[in-house]
């Protein structure tokens, strides 16, 4: 059991490290646009969700889940579930808080949560298979 929990916890922790480290890049990317008059919010949003959608699949890829080489279907699956993730995120986000009457500031917070346990999963389970 103990393995397993180890296991876990370093694919775990590599997964939330690089989550962590994607988010950063895209807000980073989008203030720095914003401050420097670059582009407006709604095109610096895109352009940093991108570039760090891009960051994320390959360090996923070679960092957290370890897989070598490069499958056709790898980018196609990811990118598949990104948007996946941004419609399902907008879906609970409005589940929890026009039906279920959740703060809109948790319902973000749950939101995020189920989010990426799903892409936990299926980064491990399907796109890197």
């Amino acid at each position: 059991m103990n393995v397993i929990l180890d296991r876990l916890d370093n694919s775990l922790f590599r997964f939330l490290l690089v989550g962590g480290s994607s988010t950063g890049i895209n807000l980073f990317l989008v203030n720095f646009c914003i401050y420097n008059n670059l582009m407006p919010l709604i095109q610096a949003s895109i352009f940093g969700y991108i570039v760090g959608v891009i960051f994320s699949f390959f360090v996923q890829k070679t960092f957290t889940f370890r897989c070598g080489g490069y499958k056709s279907h790898y980018f196609f699956r990811f990118f598949v579930l990104s948007i996946f993730g941004v419609f399902f995120n907008a879906f609970i986000i409005f589940i929890l808080v026009e039906h279920v009457q959740v703060n809109k500031h948790l319902s973000t917070f749950l939101s995020a949560l189920i989010i990426a346990a799903i892409n936990y999963f299926m980064l491990g389970k399907w796109v890197f298979k």
